[in-house]
């Protein structure tokens, strides 16, 4: 079988793992259309919303705080409809903030099919918290020296300021994280936050 993708979309296809052709699409918006020339026997899909984005600081009280990972979401048995084409929206994250006192920008939701991936919430100036995971892991806690916290991923919480990680897939055909937290800035204490494992960004005044 093959599958052709609309022009909206950035996407790429692996050679057979496994005996698995490996279609991914990291951008854009639009259709595929699968066109088979033989049964499938089973399908697989994971689909992530777009990262959180980090909050700047709030005044006198922390310096930026982390944004959470996307929604992971992943199951096999997708039935698929020969020669229909399928919806696809490649969710981005969400933009960090530039001013103070402003929480970070919540990331887009990922679609495939009838398949929403949500994007993971920006970090929480208010509170110092980083964000929560669209898988719902909350960000870590804010801690001593004006430090915030890191986001939440979609595996696990996100610890200090630290960013949790994501959710572990073999679906590339190896074991690959999706859907880490951003990490903290270093406030005063000289360290930045470490990025989630899955696609967190790093810490940073």
């Amino acid at each position: 079988y093959t599958a052709i993708a609309s022009a909206g979309l950035t996407s790429s296809v692996s050679t057979a793992v496994a005996n698995y052709n490996i279609y991914t699409f990291t951008a854009g918006t639009g259709t595929v259309t699968f066109y088979l020339t033989s049964s499938l026997i089973s399908t697989e899909y994971l689909v992530v919303g777009g990262g959180g984005g980090g909050f700047k600081g709030k005044t006198s009280t922390y310096w930026g705080g982390g944004g959470a990972g996307g929604q992971v979401i992943t199951a096999s048995g997708f039935a698929v409809v020969p020669n229909t084409a399928i919806t696809v929206t490649v969710g981005a994250g969400g933009l960090d903030q530039t001013s103070l006192d402003i929480n970070g920008n919540t990331g887009n939701s990922s679609v495939f099919s009838t398949i929403t991936a949500t994007g993971g919430g920006g970090g929480l100036y208010n509170t110092g918290y980083g964000g929560t995971s669209g898988n719902g892991f909350i960000g870590g806690a804010p801690g001593g020296s004006a430090v915030a916290g890191g986001g939440g991923g979609a595996g696990f919480v996100g610890s200090g300021q630290n960013g949790g990680n994501g959710l572990i897939s073999t679906i590339s055909g190896s074991l690959t994280y999706y859907g880490g937290g951003g990490g903290a800035g270093q406030g005063g204490s000289g360290t930045v936050g470490t990025a989630g494992l899955g696609g967190g960004g790093i810490g940073s005044n």
